[in-house]
């Protein structure tokens, strides 16, 4: 959703997919036998990803890389280049066992390149639509312990709307039947990692 969002109010972006599993790359192939615009270009690469991000960098305006949920070379490699890492939690136990996980691996990049990342920031993702949902707080909890990433209170309620979007490639703000407060919610976690208002 943030490379489209960027895509549409003008920016030379790219979606680079490092994750082996792929799911951004399966989403833009789809997208585009759809012929949905704007055009989100993506591409796909493993092992050690960091040249290929630092040059892709220089060549566009944006580039929103996916590493995937678990530590891997990719993703770590992808630390290093970040200049914002954005890490999207789902509410529950899982998740939060591996938030230590991602702490460390933020640590062990930055001993080992000599440079603190320049931003991290985590969000509640898919939480429960219940305003007092316990597992929502208990997970913002363990959140609020990161050393190397600020929770922000913004989350993301699972919705259908991103399932039904998810099918043809599309995104929340394309439906047919746009689900506004889904539309808020990401225009939110916009403006933290970018610094301002979306212009929806």
């Amino acid at each position: 959703h943030l490379a489209w969002m960027c895509a549409a109010i003008g920016w030379d972006t790219l979606l680079m997919d490092v994750d082996i599993q792929g799911s951004s790359t399966k989403w833009a192939n789809v997208r585009n036998d759809y012929g949905l615009q704007p055009m989100i270009p993506c591409v796909g690469r493993t092992g050690k990803v960091g040249a290929d991000i630092a040059a892709m960098a220089a060549r566009f305006d944006v580039v929103i890389v996916d590493s995937g949920g678990r530590d891997s070379l990719e993703m770590r490699q992808a630390i290093g280049a970040a200049d914002v890492m954005l890490l999207p939690v789902q509410a529950g136990q899982y998740d939060i066992w591996s938030l230590g996980t991602m702490d460390t691996a933020v640590m062990d990049v930055e001993q080992r390149t000599g440079e603190p990342l320049s931003a991290g920031i985590t969000f509640l993702n898919m939480a429960q639509s219940a305003p007092n949902s316990t597992l929502n707080s208990e997970t913002m909890e363990a959140m609020r312990s990161l050393q190397r990433f600020r929770a922000i209170d913004q989350m993301v309620v699972d919705r259908a709307a991103f399932a039904h979007a998810a099918t043809r490639g599309s995104t929340i703000f394309e439906l047919d039947r746009v689900d506004a407060k889904a539309c808020e919610e990401m225009c939110g976690v916009f403006k933290e990692v970018f610094g301002y208002d979306y212009p929806l």
